[in-house]
């Protein structure tokens, strides 16, 4: 698929200025408006998480993250591409890349409110629940 071409460093190593910016919005508008099957959307979300850009490129990069989460929903969305929230040190400098925790921000503008609540539940509650507990542990042990 030629859409994969323009996710290559050819576009994204930050040599072309702007390139980087106007592929991620071709393929933001690649996904918000075509039908694609789901592999191909899964492997595309796959390519544009992996990206490493600079921070210039930080609002166009999840911009497009955002239109695979519309148009995939969040049950599929998170499946594909799951928050690791609890799996990295929270106090690393890369933490919000390694945990995905910058996809939190996402869910309310892409994201809407559907019948599917108990997914929700199911999947962030757990999560809530382990991260409240480090912070209970960390609190006893005198962290901040």
């Amino acid at each position: 698929m030629n859409i994969k071409y323009l996710l290559s460093s050819r576009f994204t190593d930050g040599t072309a200025k702007g390139a980087a910016n106007a592929s991620l919005e071709i393929v933001k508008v690649f996904v918000s408006h075509l039908t694609l099957s789901e592999g191909v959307l899964n492997e595309l979300l796959n390519m544009v998480a992996n990206l490493k850009l600079g921070r210039h490129h930080y609002i166009a990069w999840t911009n497009c993250i955002g239109a695979f989460m519309t148009k995939l929903g969040g049950k599929k969305f998170f499946t594909i591409l799951p928050l690791r929230l609890i799996e990295f040190d929270l106090n690393s400098l890369t933490y919000a890349q390694d945990s995905r925790s910058f996809l939190l921000l996402l869910i309310q503008r892409h994201l809407k409110i559907d019948a599917n609540l108990d997914f929700f539940v199911e999947y962030f509650l757990p999560m809530i629940l382990q991260l409240d507990k480090m912070r209970e542990l960390e609190q006893k042990q005198g962290g901040s």
